[in-house]
């Protein structure tokens, strides 16, 4: 059974047959299994950044405190997740050359300035469902063409054409889907 001095507020939880007003502020609840913290599967658990008291049946009395945020942590760093590239995104700086790699593994924000015509080869180490941004510029003896390899898709509107002026900057984004083995373009913002 919850605590309501550990619930959020505006809101209630059944417990045992009968409604608690959840009143403190800034705690979001979830539910858990065993492995994180040692309650009973389902048990709803409450999750900050801190440790607070154990406030559900189960758990161990006595002012017991559990330690909540690195279960936080291992959840959100889970298989096929890297929470901190997703939030904050390392900016990669593209080697330019006539065949560009791209390591999806790297980050989400990928800059180039193209002095020739260019391919950008398939990403590798992408994660499903991850988003990929590519800026870029077009360098010193601009128009420079860019051919995008066989992953990169761009449904029934096809591949963008770039801006054409020397130093102007184009942002193109990509979506990574699994199953198709490919990087679907989501969007286009032309001519910075």
């Amino acid at each position: 059974m919850l605590s309501s001095k550990y619930d959020l507020p505006g809101r209630s939880a059944e417990s045992g047959g009968r409604k608690e007003e959840l009143a403190e502020r800034g705690i979001s609840r979830r539910t858990a299994g065993a492995a994180m913290v040692g309650a009973a599967v389902g048990a709803a658990v409450l999750i900050d950044r801190g440790t607070r008291p154990a406030a559900a049946s189960g758990m161990a009395a006595g002012g017991a405190h559990i330690e909540l945020a690195a279960a936080e942590e291992s959840a959100s760093r889970g298989p096929g997740r890297n929470a901190d590239r997703m939030l904050a995104p390392a900016v990669v700086t593209l080697v330019d050359s006539p065949h560009i790699s791209v390591n999806a593994a790297l980050g989400n924000d990928f800059r180039a300035t193209l002095r020739g015509h260019r391919t950008f080869a398939n990403p590798t180490g992408g994660l499903d469902g991850q988003r990929i941004t590519f800026t870029i510029r077009q360098g010193s003896g601009a128009p420079h063409k860019v051919t995008w390899s066989s992953q990169y898709r761009f449904g029934v509107a096809g591949a963008p054409v770039l801006s054409t002026t020397a130093e102007s900057v184009d942002v193109v984004g990509f979506i990574y889907n699994k199953s198709l083995d490919s990087w679907l373009c989501v969007g286009v913002a032309r001519g910075f």
